[in-house]
């Protein structure tokens, strides 16, 4: 008997196995998981946030279950300010093509008199361009305000790009206590101050996976579903301090 028609059958057999396993694990861990996130956090989804807790936890469940992605949206009371976070994830498959696409942002409403953008340095000039061109990836970023600004602090310029409307203003604002450590704690910064509202925005959930211990982190997690919505809560909560501090420093 020729092996190949025994051993490939078995190793079908077996992923689709291994599939059904990983899944079912992922799904009786999700009602824990969902509780924890929920009540460490105090997030619930915006669309049914008067809802009791237990809807919320169905809605969590029936939304990452979604085989074609899903489009998250949750809102905090973080020490009396309103802190929204929103994730988009998407499946395409076109063919034997398939492209997965995730984005994050989290922010507040606000009523600023001081306009100010901070972002990575890696997301303008030649280093952008080189990045994208030997990656896969596009990552779309537009300056706002007009005045680049210096800070004279090598940690800080040597990371980020300054912008706002006039130098000064945004000195003052960078002076603000606690406000560059947890800047320099984020894995990537694009954080915009705008007439209504301030917005930390991680289209590539860059912060969100370094916070879950990267990809090699990922893998060890395996199925363990609490585990990964538990070491998402600490980048939750800097989030948070940061659009608390930066509102507090432009208003």
């Amino acid at each position: 008997m020729d092996l190949q028609l025994v051993v490939v059958p078995v190793l079908m057999l077996a992923a689709i196995g291994y599939t059904w396993y990983f899944r079912n694990k992922m799904t009786a861990g999700m009602p824990e998981a969902f509780r924890l996130f929920f009540e460490r956090t105090g997030y619930r989804y915006a669309d049914i946030y008067d809802q009791p807790l237990e809807q919320h936890i169905m809605h969590g469940q029936t939304l990452v279950q979604n085989p074609s992605g899903h489009h998250v949206h949750m809102l905090r009371d973080y020490h009396g300010l309103q802190v929204h976070s929103e994730q988009d994830y998407s499946v395409v498959r076109e063919g034997n093509k398939v492209t997965i696409s995730r984005s994050a942002s989290w922010w507040a409403p606000a009523q600023p008199r001081i306009r100010l953008q901070i972002a990575e340095r890696s997301l303008t000039g030649a280093f952008k361009a080189v990045k994208e061109a030997l990656g896969r990836s596009q990552r779309h970023w537009q300056q706002l305000y007009p005045v680049q600004v210096t800070t004279g602090d090598p940690e800080l310029d040597g990371r980020f790009l300054f912008f706002g409307v006039e130098q000064n203003e945004v000195l003052h604002v960078l002076q603000a206590p606690g406000l560059k450590a947890l800047l320099l704690g984020c894995v990537e910064v694009d954080l915009t101050v705008h007439a209504d509202r301030v917005v930390f925005a991680d289209p590539t959930q860059k912060n969100m996976s370094a916070g879950m211990g990267g990809y090699v982190g990922n893998l060890a997690m395996g199925t363990d579903m609490k585990k990964r919505m538990e070491l998402t809560i600490p980048v939750h909560d800097r989030m948070a301090e940061l659009l608390s501090i930066m509102i507090g420093a432009v208003s």
